[in-house]
């Protein structure tokens, strides 16, 4: 199967007859259908009467007997249309489905209960677009000359065909707010965004990185009924986006025998904080009437990936890699072809399936990739190393590094050279895990580029694209 498609947050809401069709055909077990679940439901209505609403049900389910029975009846239910519309990149809180299908059961007026479901999310505007705001540290963004750099124009990546849009840190509100503006307009996001709303989050919340840090804004789409219940989606969503900037950064041209780029914002009027505790969604799914609007979220269980994915200790080239566009659009297509594999089949992770096993490791891949960039030698060798591991290497069969180089070879495009740049990398990786230190010298650079030119080859070996 392919996932080298249009994500469902670049058009609107996808057809409901066929979605409904997705959802009602799944096998709850052998032989028995969503469909059959719901209309089953359906036909014994009076059972729901004595329940006010949702939240009624779902207290007394938890002594009555009653109540917990419809509950597990009506799990299989939700989970599929959970599943399908993740799988679509439509991200809904599991608490707003239930909601739905609740009333469904309990006020039935002829029609599915998934097809009720899928129209109550149609009518308000679960497809629309929106915009998930997230700071990140240690990233500067470069340009050819000094005067780019201080008037800041043109130092900004906003990329409607990949849903990616990165800006230095702005060290003034209002410059902030433009920029999403300016991204919400790029990338075909209805209603504009309510001033009101992050000036507030700014006065009342730890926020200073809305002026002071590199901003992140990737385009999703969403609701949800409480502040987390979509944290682990959006997660997946930003961890596809750093690994991404991280892949484009390892691929571009190197910036000379320096550590960091001189003229990069990472040097210049940089007053970046650690002190994120917050990311900002701002969805019409979160909005009353036609507006844009949303919330300030705390971080939560998700707190240590976010911390992770806040760290990208790399140079990047908004110049470059508009001229090069094409080249950028191969890595991104690739990218999103593993991520949405990995919503659709990995994302669960009672799913054993072989499917959502390679999934999985692939889109851990992705995530080591981007933890190589922290700018400690031996976590970025140990981490690079593992990200090759996950791509490559069955946990089942031996010869490790063997096998590993062999695929590089026919993978990468680059045949012996990009397999020695991983030989070195995994030979170095073998000295900090079992002697405490390194001894061989190698090109981490190298390496990367090496792991990038195998993701692409492998992505297109497995028919993902």
């Amino acid at each position: 199967m392919t996932y080298d498609q249009p994500t469902a947050a670049d058009s609107s809401f996808p057809d409901p007859a066929e979605l409904q069709s997705a959802i009602e055909r799944t096998e709850v077990e052998p032989n028995f259908t969503v469909a059959d679940a719901a209309t089953a439901l359906q036909a014994d209505a009076a059972r729901f009467a004595a329940y006010g609403d949702i939240e009624d049900f779902a207290i007394k389910s938890l002594d009555s007997e009653e109540a917990e029975e419809l509950a597990n009846a009506m799990a299989p239910i939700r989970n599929a249309i959970a599943d399908e519309l993740r799988a679509r990149e439509l991200f809904v809180g599991v608490e707003i489905i239930d909601h739905l299908v609740f009333e469904a059961l309990k006020e039935p007026n002829g029609t599915s209960v998934v097809q009720r479901v899928i129209e109550a999310l149609d009518n308000a505007r679960v497809g629309e677009a929106g915009l998930l705001v997230f700071a990140v540290h240690s990233l500067g963004l470069t340009a050819d000359d000094l005067r780019t750099l201080l008037d800041r124009s043109g130092v900004d990546l906003i990329e409607p065909d990949w849903g990616i849009a990165i800006t230095s840190q702005t060290n003034s509100l209002e410059r902030t707010i433009d920029f999403l503006e300016r991204v919400r307009t790029a990338f075909g996001v209805k209603g504009s965004v309510r001033r009101e709303s992050i000036e507030h989050w700014r006065r009342s919340r730890p926020t200073s990185w809305l002026e002071r840090n590199p901003l992140l804004v990737v385009r999703v789409a969403e609701a949800s009924g409480t502040y987390y219940g979509n944290e682990a989606m959006l997660l997946t969503r930003l961890q596809a986006a750093t690994a991404l900037v991280s892949m484009l950064a390892a691929l571009q041209h190197a910036v000379g025998d320096f550590d960091r780029a001189t003229l990069s914002t990472y040097v210049l009027n940089n007053r970046q904080t650690l002190d994120i505790h917050h990311y900002v969604v701002l969805s019409p799914g979160r909005a009353f009437g036609e507006g844009l609007d949303g919330d300030c979220v705390p971080l939560s269980r998700g707190r240590p990936d976010l911390v992770a994915m806040s760290e990208l200790r790399l140079d990047l080239s908004p110049d470059y890699w508009r001229q090069h566009k094409q080249e950028a659009d191969r890595v991104a297509r690739a990218v999103g072809a593993v991520y949405r594999a990995y919503l659709r089949d990995g994302f669960d992770p009672t799913s054993d399936s072989e499917a959502a096993g390679s999934n999985r490791r692939r889109f851990e891949a992705l995530v080591y990739f981007q933890r190589s960039f922290s700018g400690q030698t031996w976590r970025d060798t140990i981490t690079l190393a593992t990200a090759f591991e996950l791509l490559l290497h069955d946990p089942s069969k031996g010869k490790t590094s063997k096998r590993i180089r062999n695929a590089i070879k026919r993978l990468s495009g680059q045949g012996d050279s990009a397999a020695e740049a991983f030989g070195r990398v995994y030979r170095v990786r073998n000295e900090i895990v079992h002697g405490g230190a390194q001894i061989t010298t190698f090109d981490i650079d190298r390496a990367r580029r090496a792991f990038v030119s195998t993701f692409l080859g492998h992505a297109e070996d497995e028919g993902l694209l």
